[in-house]
């Protein structure tokens, strides 16, 4: 083999090595952006469903609060608004302790 066959398959390697390193590196870089893009869009739709969970438990309070004051039992509470009467009763405990 000739010096230069030496030189230009060397090259070859150190090269095709570079190229694979390259090619590892961007390919970690697109997979962490991926993964990080996917982790904030769940987050994002993680918060609303939460955001939505909790206006809906404001607004049953308010109901129920509103039912209590008017002179509804709990147990009539509980049917109107489908709920148990021990979900009821535990709401109208956070409402007297001031939440």
């Amino acid at each position: 083999m000739m010096v230069r066959e030496i030189l230009m398959e060397k090259g070859i390697e150190i090269g095709e090595q570079r190229g694979i390193e390259i090619g590892e590196q961007r390919g970690e870089q697109r997979g962490i952006e991926i993964g990080e893009q996917r982790g904030e869009q769940r987050g994002i739709e993680i918060g609303e469903l939460r955001g939505k969970d909790v206006g809906r438990d404001e607004k049953a309070m308010k109901v129920i609060e509103r039912m209590y004051r008017k002179g509804y039992e709990t147990e009539e509470i509980a049917s109107i608004v489908e709920m148990s009467v021990a979900e009821v009763e535990a709401r109208l405990t956070r409402l007297s302790s001031g939440m």
